[in-house]
């Protein structure tokens, strides 16, 4: 890969982020500052900590973040021969 097409990737992408993550500060200030009002918290009184689906939760996270994306071009390799021996 050339120095051209790496500052182009480079540059595109910066084009994309320069103009979310300022949306992205402000709407986690924004729930930031809703979540400090003990009226505006969804389960006022309950800790997050205890919440029942909490390892659920992380376990997806973790296992869709950190495993999904080495799963992901394996099945759709499966499911494109699948549906090639289908229509043959």
């Amino acid at each position: 890969m050339s120095f051209d097409t790496l500052t182009l990737v480079f540059s595109k992408m910066w084009e994309i982020y320069s103009k979310q993550v300022p949306i992205m500060m402000a709407l986690a200030l924004g729930f930031t500052l809703l979540a400090i009002f003990e009226s505006q918290k969804s389960s006022p009184g309950k800790v997050w900590w205890r919440n029942p689906g909490l390892v659920t939760d992380l376990t997806y996270g973790l296992i869709h973040a950190g495993l999904g994306p080495y799963f992901k071009i394996p099945a759709l390799i499966f499911v494109v021969q699948v549906m090639a021996r289908a229509m043959t």
